[in-house]
Order: structure tokens, then sequence, then C-alpha cells
């Protein structure tokens, strides 16, 4: 097996599991919603792709710990050896390589989840922009 196959089965897991997360996000109740009722953002994800979008409200820590604990909640569910695989690929990873500190694996693969969540959230459209829909009124 080549590096390639490796990091694309890597990297597969990763898509795997986000969007596992991605979709408990947008599970989660109304009542974790920060925008109003009237608002055209209708669930937590959709309210979470648009603060990163666009501008981060005082509340987004809630919407990042709530988040970050879902990343680390789906990480620590897995084997142990699956964790290591996917640890290998991620930033602390990398910093324990060059530091050679004692990881904490649970930890960097769920930091590594979250900011891949938040790419997606960055790359993904909106499915209505409340901005948008500003204007026309």
């Amino acid at each position: 097996m080549k590096r390639d196959d490796i990091w694309r089965i890597i990297e597969a897991k990763y898509e795997d599991y986000c969007d596992r997360i991605v979709q408990m996000v947008q599970e989660l109740p109304d009542d974790c919603r920060q925008s109003g009722d009237d608002s055209v953002l209708e669930d937590v994800w959709e309210e979470f792709k648009y603060q990163v979008q666009r501008d981060e409200s005082a509340m987004f820590g809630a919407y990042e710990n709530t988040i970050t604990a879902i990343c680390l909640k789906v990480v620590e569910k897995l084997p142990q050896h699956e964790q290591d695989l996917l640890w290998l690929v991620s930033d602390g990873y990398f910093k324990w390589d060059e530091q050679g500190e004692s990881p904490d694996k649970d930890e960097d693969v769920a930091n590594e989840l979250y900011s891949r969540v938040c790419a997606r959230a960055s790359d993904e459209d909106l499915k209505r922009d409340p901005d948008e829909e500003a204007e026309v009124d």
C-alpha cells in the first residue's frame, strides 16, 4: 500500500466523521439556536455556517464549545486503533513530533475534526441568506 492510499483512507474517514458531526449539529433542538424565531436560518448548522462565513456573534463561543464537545464525543467512541490512525494527520501529531511532549490523541483528533467542520461550514453555501433577503425587503 502506498502513502497516497493511506492518506486517501484517512481523509475518507475524516470526511465520514465530519458528515456525522454536521448531521448531529443539524439535529440539535431549536432552543440551541441563537437567532430569533423569525430567522431564515433553519437550524444550528445554518447559523454556524453563517457566522463562520460572515461575522462571529458574541455568542459564537457557545457554538464552538458545543461542536467541539460533539467532536470529542465522536472521537471517544472510536476504537483506539482508529484514533491512532486519525491522529497521524492531525496538528497534534506534528506538534508532538516537533516538541516530543506526550500527546492527548483524543483532543488532537477532536480539534482536527472541528477544524475540518469549520472548513466545511466556510465552503458550504447557505440554504438561505438572511443578508440577501434583508436587501429584498
